[in-house]
């Protein structure tokens, strides 16, 4: 079993942006390097089933997800349930961070390699929250300024 969390420093003024990076299923790839493809398969009440197509080359590079976006906590639940990776990771936007943790585990083939496999799902885990962190800094002055504008009446 594979347990970790990584959280990043984020400015609360790139809160709002950062949510919106973070919630975007189809957007996944764009930030999370593991991620080659996301494709939506169903919605479904608790969340949105996904198929992925994760970046290593292969015949086992394919899984089936159930994402669910929580917009009251700021929190993207992924449940890994086909694929070489199972289990859950959780994403959040909390008040002067980026989190994500995980608690997965790893197809029977890939088990000799859970040492190798963690570290590399940590630096790229970091990776990827620090590429949102940067983004939604970036966006966050035009957020708002787009709401101040669409927010005045007159």
């Amino acid at each position: 079993m594979i347990r970790f969390r990584v959280e990043v420093p984020l400015d609360r003024s790139a809160s709002r942006a950062a949510w919106a990076l973070l919630s975007d299923i189809k957007g996944m790839p764009r930030f999370w390097g593991g991620h080659r493809e996301v494709r939506v398969v169903e919605n479904k009440t608790d969340g949105v089933m996904v198929a992925i197509r994760f970046a290593f080359p292969g015949p086992g590079n394919r899984g089936m997800a159930l994402v669910s976006v929580d917009n009251a906590s700021a929190r993207v639940s992924i449940r890994y349930l086909k694929g070489p990776v199972r289990g859950l990771v959780v994403n959040a936007v909390e008040p002067e961070a980026l989190s994500s943790s995980w608690s997965v585990s790893l197809a029977p083939h890939l088990r000799l390699f859970e040492p190798i496999v963690r570290r590399h799902f940590v630096s790229g885990t970091r990776h990827a929250l620090e590429r949102i962190a940067a983004e939604a800094v970036a966006q966050a002055p035009l957020q708002q300024s787009q709401t101040r504008l669409g927010g005045r009446s007159g």
